[in-house]
């Protein structure tokens, strides 16, 4: 809970536990069956990126990567899927990758970069690259991924520089591609968000620690 409130106080850096445990709840509260959508782990991203020390490591890595494709390929098929959804960190940002299946593009949602800066010439290449290879090895549907686009969306922007990781959560819950009517917040949101996102993880019906849940309570009106 003091992980939980460190990453969600007011200008609070959220740390990869909690992107990763938002992606968890999101699967649960709605099934991809029900809403096309995956949301994977931040750790395949680090591979994507490249990101490993050691060649044991990248092997380590890359065996994740390849049981992570094939065990949401088992939950919904994810070339059926309308969005793969890949939370990533590069240089102490946080932004998504979004794979838009139904439309044919790579999708970079970011709150501070833009498309020509040198940090998207820098990780959008290889993140591509490695996702198209990855998919292959893990024995997937061809889907001629070398035809699909790049997009750069005009979403909404941070201001202070710890709020990257409450965009993207944001960006995973409600970002449509071709209906982003969704995405309609701003910066002044942020601190609601982070209040609104940590009720909803403590007090989650996957959530089994009864007593974060019995103080969280005491403090509800």
């Amino acid at each position: 809970m003091l992980q939980l409130g460190n990453s969600m106080k007011p200008k609070g850096w959220v740390d990869a536990w909690l992107i990763n445990v938002f992606c968890r709840k999101l699967f649960r509260d709605n099934h991809p069956s029900k809403t096309k959508k995956h949301f994977f782990f931040n750790t395949i991203s680090d591979f994507f990126l490249e990101k490993w020390k050691s060649e044991e490591a990248k092997d380590i890595w890359h065996k994740r990567a390849l049981e992570s494709f094939i065990g949401a390929n088992r939950a919904f098929k994810l070339h059926l899927s309308n969005a793969l959804f890949f939370p990533s960190i590069y240089n102490r940002h946080w932004f998504v990758l979004l794979i838009d299946i139904k439309y044919c593009n790579f999708i970079f949602l970011d709150s501070y970069f833009s498309e020509d800066s040198t940090f998207h010439k820098t990780v959008g290449d290889v993140m591509i690259q490695n996702f198209i290879k990855t998919w292959h090895e893990a024995g997937l549907k061809e889907m001629n991924f070398q035809t699909y686009g790049r997009a750069y969306p005009n979403v909404p922007k941070q201001i202070t520089g710890n709020d990257c990781g409450v965009f993207v959560m944001k960006f995973m819950e409600v970002f449509v591609a071709r209906n982003q009517s969704k995405c309609n917040f701003s910066h002044l949101d942020i601190p609601l968000f982070r209040v609104k996102y940590t009720h909803d993880i403590l007090m989650s019906r996957h959530n089994m620690e009864r007593d974060a849940k019995d103080l969280a309570s005491m403090f509800e009106c």
